[in-house]
């Protein structure tokens, strides 16, 4: 005996196994049931009836009517739909054998009965995709859209609002009794649910039409109604001024834009020509073309002044070396005329500078460097300084450019930081070497150094200096004598910095610093701890 769970997973099987994939629209958008009769004269008096709701033809063809059982899991094919083409808004008839006529004949038989009680009713494309399904009565099937409405009485029918075009997804809003029931075939009166399809067109354009002072470098844009496809070849002309400017097209759908080759003129006015025989929609009821040309113009802005777009050094820059190169960039090609530029320094004075470059950017090399720590300004003359373009009316910049800088401070002299033995420290060691660092890397003379002590007079010594030349360690050739105080002196003419900022070179004075050996008593009780025993 098989328990409950396995006949029921064996039942989902099989249920997966016979049923058709089903997909539905939420909202039809192209058949759908828009009335269905299921008792009369007698139990066959039934009819469905197809309403057209799209906005363009249909063909039937592959399009079947199915039908499943109030609990039914699989379709039932009550007719295969012939190659007839339905209109917009058109109406179809399929009814069985026992259907009176009443003056509106069927289009399409069938021969299967529908359930008084309850059932459900589909419309299938040749995908087998569901566009329109209803239940009524006692159905308990997939083929209910949201609450199922009731079984219609003899020769009543359920009828879908708004003359066949109401569709929420939810059976009882869109259906009500008829009584008595009053079928549509395909000879009956059309009635339209959307508008006939209409020809694409431009909605927007960028810039729109008429538009003034627009950049020579528009991207010119274009919103159609519709998504398009386009013939790019014959697809636009761009006139500017009775000249043809040549564009690249790019886009997709509804969106395409013009993109010129070349900037357009200054102050040129300019006419876009959309061709209408280049654009078609792609609603896959017939390639439309636009119904007529779309042309719209703007006029460019006039030809701005030359400016000064960027300067090397930059203004109010501090630091700046002595002799450094000036820079200076303008917004477009530019003709310069003798005099067109000045170079004033608070203590060097008038620069004359060699120029090099053009005619976008110009270098300035002064002749003779500046000096460090003044303040220089640059002016440019503007009445000097020209565009090369024949855009008039502007020619020249409108106003003089100035800007300033500040050299380099003054080359700071070396000078001695730090040493050791410490400036008047005591108890030195007598055998003690001495150190000293610089602010800076230098070169030492000879007798850059003298150590000189009160008891045992001038010492001589060796030096080696550290990688960085800045580190020096002096070793005295013979010791210093007990209880004496020793001067060292740093020779200021005899150090010398390594960079190339002069001056200064050397140091500004002397390092001096003095300390004293150590005492008789404390040097005996510092050989007595360091004695072994």
């Amino acid at each position: 005996v098989l328990k409950p769970i396995v006949v029921f997973m064996i039942a989902v099987v099989i249920s997966v196994l016979v049923s058709p994939q089903v997909s539905t629209e939420a909202i039809s958008s192209s058949l759908v049931i828009s009335q269905f009769q299921v008792a009369g004269d007698g139990a066959s008096d039934e009819f469905i009836e197809i309403h057209n709701v799209s906005g363009s033809s249909i063909n039937l063809a592959g399009y079947s009517l199915v039908y499943r059982l109030s609990d039914g899991v699989t379709d039932i094919l009550l007719v295969t739909l012939g190659a007839e083409v339905l209109p917009p808004g058109g109406y179809y008839l399929a009814a069985n054998s026992g259907y009176d006529e009443e003056g509106v004949p069927r289009d399409a038989a069938f021969t299967s009965g529908l359930s008084a009680a309850g059932a459900g009713i589909a419309i299938r494309d040749s995908n087998q995709v569901i566009t329109d399904s209803v239940g009524y009565g006692s159905a308990n099937n997939i083929f209910i859209e949201g609450t199922r409405v009731s079984a219609p009485g003899s020769h009543q029918s359920q009828l879908r609002g708004d003359a066949g075009c109401t569709d929420t997804d939810n059976n009882s809003n869109d259906f009500n009794i008829l009584n008595p029931s009053s079928p549509r075939n395909s000879s009956s009166p059309a009635c339209l649910c959307m508008p006939l399809d209409t020809p694409p067109m431009i909605d927007n354009t960028i810039p729109f039409d008429g538009a003034e002072d627009i950049s020579p470098d528009v991207m010119i844009g274009l919103e159609f109604s519709e998504a398009v496809t386009i013939d790019p070849g014959g697809f636009h002309s761009i006139i500017c001024n009775s000249s043809e400017q040549s564009a690249t097209v790019a886009g997709s759908g509804a969106t395409y834009t013009l993109d010129p080759t070349r900037d357009l003129p200054y102050a040129a006015d300019c006419v876009v020509t959309i061709y209408a025989g280049a654009v078609f929609d792609l609603d896959g009821i017939q390639p439309d073309p636009m119904a007529a040309d779309h042309v719209f113009s703007f006029k460019t802005e006039s030809d701005p002044a030359p400016t000064v777009t960027g300067v090397m050094p930059s203004d109010d820059a501090t630091g700046v070396d002595p002799d450094a190169n000036l820079t200076v960039s303008f917004s477009e090609p530019v003709d310069v005329a003798d005099g067109w530029y000045t170079i004033a320094c608070a203590t060097s004075g008038q620069h004359a500078a060699v120029v090099t470059g053009g005619p976008s950017s110009y270098t300035l090399d002064s002749v003779d460097d500046f000096l460090r720590g003044e303040n220089c300004t640059v002016t440019l003359e503007s009445t000097l300084i020209s565009d090369q373009d024949t855009d008039d009316p502007w020619d020249e910049m409108m106003t003089d450019f100035f800007w300033s800088f500040t050299t380099l401070l003054p080359d700071p002299a070396p000078l001695v930081i730090s040493n050791l033995p410490l400036d008047d420290a005591i108890n030195v060691a007598l055998d003690t070497s001495i150190s000293v660092t610089f602010s800076e890397a230098v070169n030492l003379d000879p007798g850059w150094f003298t150590i000189s002590c009160a008891g045992s007079g001038m010492h001589a010594g060796i030096y080696e200096g550290d990688i960085t030349q800045t580190c020096f360690q002096i070793l005295p050739e013979s010791d210093f004598q007990l209880d004496e105080t020793c001067t060292v002196t740093i020779r200021d003419e005899a150090v010398h910095d390594l960079d190339v900022d002069d001056p200064p070179d050397a140091m500004g004075s002397d390092h001096v610093w003095i300390f004293n050996t150590a005492e008789p008593s404390f040097y005996i009780f510092l050989s007595l701890i360091l004695s072994p025993h």
